[in-house]
């Protein structure tokens, strides 16, 4: 039986009824209102999916619906992107890690929900998901990940993946969602989205929720904005490793860096990441 910290169980309970709408106040905008919009969230596994999630759920007129995050595997569990989306209830979220189609893009222009791409750079996806796999003793490639010596070997497997083990690498898992880029409503960066504690990224930070909630045409003003900021700052997911950006400089050898840049560079000018290198 796994034992919780205490206040680190009750934190991730609390979360839970929020999230998912179960504490009153959402329970009565489920029942009453009409007016909310209907929301799907897709992101790049690693890319910051559960602060997304935590910036749009401590709002008051959102919350998650109860589903796992959709992705290519399950969506056919639950009849595919037109029957989620044509069960959706205002106020409503769905978080999903699906790979662009035009047959998606076609499903969403007959429904009135709005979308919501979030991406990060993905130097610091690629050390996440080597951070992530390593730690996790449950991940079917943990022991994959793991049976490397160092942090280098990690990486160039997450790089360049292995199709033997359908370990995609990162410029299939980049070519993949490229087309949310154009047809997703709004894209919203990780590296905005997590500020800091330095003023000038909190100013940055509270830009961006503004925006993010007038795209979904909710009230926000400071106190909202600075509310949910405040509640940004508590890692509550399974998945959370350091939410910081920029990592990745500590982590890729020049090697590395050449490797990554010469199966990426077409991609990383796509997703606005051209031109950042280690120590600049």
């Amino acid at each position: 039986m796994t034992k919780h910290n205490g206040t680190g169980w009750f934190v991730r309970r609390q979360w839970d009824f929020e999230r998912f709408g179960l504490l009153p106040p959402k329970l009565w905008l489920r029942l009453q209102r009409r007016d909310l919009p209907k929301v799907l969230c897709i992101s790049i596994p690693k890319s910051g999916t559960h602060l997304l999630e935590r910036a749009l759920c401590l709002h008051r007129d959102l919350y998650r619906r109860l589903l796992p995050t959709i992705n290519n595997r399950n969506i056919e569990k639950y009849g595919g992107l037109r029957n989620l989306l044509q069960r959706m209830r205002p106020g409503e979220l769905i978080f999903a890690h699906l790979h662009f189609s035009a047959n998606h893009k076609d499903v969403l222009k007959d429904h009135d929900v709005h979308t919501l791409f979030m991406i990060r750079d993905p130097r610091d996806i690629v050390l996440s998901q080597c951070n992530y796999l390593m730690y996790s003793r449950n991940h079917p490639l943990h022991r994959r990940f793991a049976s490397e010596s160092d942090m280098s070997g990690r990486l160039k497997l997450a790089i360049c993946g292995e199709p033997e083990l359908n370990i995609p690498s990162i410029a299939d898992r980049l070519r993949k969602y490229k087309g949310w880029l154009d047809s997703a409503g709004l894209v919203v960066r990780f590296e905005g989205l997590v500020g800091g504690q330095e003023q000038d990224l909190r100013t940055g930070q509270r830009q961006i929720l503004f925006r993010l909630f007038n795209f979904l045409n909710l009230p926000a003003n400071d106190d909202i904005c600075d509310a949910i900021i405040s509640g940004l700052a508590i890692p509550v997911s399974p998945t959370f490793y350091r939410g910081k950006t920029g990592q990745w400089m500590k982590h890729f050898t020049p090697e590395i860096e050449e490797l990554f840049m010469q199966t990426t560079e077409e991609l990383m000018e796509c997703y606005g990441y051209a031109g950042i290198h280690a120590g600049v």
